[in-house]
């Protein structure tokens, strides 16, 4: 019984941190990329660029995480929140262009 109890505690604490696994970004993104739910959250590790005619979609319900540095958008930024879904971004900055 003790055995299956520890067996049991250790599957939870491994689902719990796939569940909870971060993905780091930093550098440029150059083609088409979304950013998934169930990848987040997203942290920055430093500045992020989204070149010219690219576009970054955040799914409902991902988080990102822009610490102290920012996303440049030269391309387009979809965040694509619902009411009871949101997606959350924190930190420092979001920078656009006339051409984003």
């Amino acid at each position: 019984m003790v055995i299956l109890v520890g067996w049991q505690a250790l599957v939870c604490a491994a689902c719990f941190s796939v569940a909870h696994a971060a993905t780091e970004v930093i550098g440029v993104i150059s083609s088409d990329t979304k950013w998934t739910k169930a990848k987040s959250p997203y942290n920055l590790t430093g500045p992020l660029l989204v070149k010219k005619g690219v576009t970054l979609t955040i799914e409902a319900g991902a988080t990102v995480n822009i610490n102290e540095y920012y996303i440049q958008v030269n391309g387009t930024l979809r965040a694509i929140g619902r009411s009871d879904d949101l997606v959350r971004i924190s930190g420092n900055e979001l920078r656009f262009t006339e051409d984003s």
